[in-house]
């Protein structure tokens, strides 16, 4: 049994040794219960930002190592297809249970004090775990996880220190009742967070994803509603980016994208139907890399593909990458083994790059420092967000999801160039 139980009706003979001095509600745990109720429900909100592809990303990604996407989004980010962040809100509201439980049952102090023990050890051990995964495995920090994980230690801490207080010689008592209250009170704290991601995981998603489609203008869509006149960015031959088109060509057409962005994917597609214009030497596309921080594999991507562009297979390379980014979107686990090491070599292998060539121009710094002015460049010149489009050396603010619009202004330009 999971305890022992006595089925006297009087339990009170059992006097100070049940504890009874000692029901109260102990307020620290409380605090740290609900701290970390409150983390794990917003990274729940977080995972559906990311599996939704929102643009904004929120507060907590800083920087590449300070990134909650990075750690919510990877495949450790779910538990049996469920966010980790519901399975935590679970195990907190089982710790919650716990401590009010001494309120509504007859059990005694160390009855309460074993099982909020046995709940907090549970936490602990798996907090260490995802504490190694997040610093040693993804190499990144989740300030949210961050939270919750202190807080499983921190559970830990009070109610081992309940535990060494408790009076030795005090019994361990609980009426059969109060069994099946404590079991009743654990499964109802799981059942509640899966039946929440059940009724909102479908909702929140598609609220998430609309607000990407009426947010144009967001950090991550088209950028429309600003004027500037920008100068040329710099091409020179060590310096070089890859390229469509004519040299001679009117017009010169530059792409900032990365390769996780969903807007930057539909614009790679778009402009593909630019294809006639390139072909007849009216249209120049050069390829610049913005990767923004809080995409775990753009930056990976975007060096692959310039490796991929020193044999010639730039753009095989970079078409594969918007086309697996997209169809993994909501995939973490199938998009983590896409763009792993392993399986960023085997597309190279696929498309007959020199694999000893290739492999050591990743490991080239250059490659990163190249990385780096592109996104610097971007902002230079006014960029907010991916994708960053400029023609002719101006931030092109039209309708670039219309292929037609964005063709008939290209060839607006021309007829100008003619006429001068």
């Amino acid at each position: 049994m999971l305890g022992i139980f006595y089925s006297s009706k009087d339990p009170e003979k059992f006097g100070k040794n049940c504890g009874e001095e000692k029901r109260t509600i102990p307020y620290v745990q409380l605090v740290i219960v609900l701290i970390g109720l409150g983390a794990s429900f917003w990274t729940y909100l977080l995972h559906l930002q990311l599996k939704a592809q929102l643009g904004s990303p929120l507060i907590c990604d800083v920087n590449e190592t300070l990134n909650c996407s990075k750690i919510i989004g990877s495949a450790q980010g779910e538990f049996f297809n469920i966010p980790l962040g519901i399975w935590g809100m679970s195990y907190w509201l089982i710790g919650l249970s716990l401590v009010y439980f001494l309120k509504f049952s007859q059990a005694s102090f160390r009855y309460i004090v074993f099982w909020r023990m046995l709940v907090s050890s549970v936490g602990f051990l798996f907090a260490l775990v995802l504490i190694y995964i997040s610093y040693f495995i993804l190499n990144g920090i989740c300030e949210f996880c961050s939270v919750v994980q202190a807080c499983c230690i921190l559970y830990f801490i009070a109610s081992f220190i309940s535990y060494k207080r408790m009076d030795k010689n005090s019994v361990y008592y609980a009426l059969s009742l109060d069994f099946y209250k404590l079991v009743g009170s654990v499964v109802i704290a799981f059942i509640i967070p899966l039946m929440i991601f059940a009724a909102t995981n479908t909702f929140l998603y598609e609220y998430y994803k609309k607000n990407i489609e009426q947010n144009s203008a967001s950090k991550e869509g088209p950028i429309a509603s600003q004027t500037s006149v920008l100068p040329l960015p710099f091409l020179d031959n060590e310096d070089v980016d890859f390229s469509l088109g004519d040299d001679n060509a009117p017009v010169d057409l530059i792409e900032f994208t990365d390769f996780e962005c969903p807007f930057c994917q539909l614009l790679h597609e778009k402009l593909q139907e630019l294809k006639p214009l390139i072909d007849k030497g009216m249209i120049k596309i050069y390829f610049r890399n913005w990767p923004l921080s809080y995409h775990q594999y753009a930056t990976t991507l975007a060096i692959a593909a310039r490796c991929a562009g020193w044999q010639n297979k730039f753009w095989e390379f970079a078409n594969w990458s918007f086309k697996t980014a997209k169809q993994f979107a909501e995939d973490p686990k199938k998009k983590e083994k896409a763009f792993s090491d392993h399986g960023i070599i085997s597309q190279a292998k696929l498309i007959k790059l020199n694999l000893v060539d290739f492999e050591a121009c990743l490991q080239d710094p250059k490659m990163l420092a190249k990385i780096k002015k592109d996104s610097s460049d971007a902002a230079l010149l006014g960029g907010e967000g991916t994708p960053f489009l400029l023609v002719n050396g101006i931030q092109y603010e039209g309708d670039w999801l219309n292929p037609d619009e964005l063709k008939n202004d290209i060839l607006k330009i021309i007829n100008k160039k003619r006429k001068k």
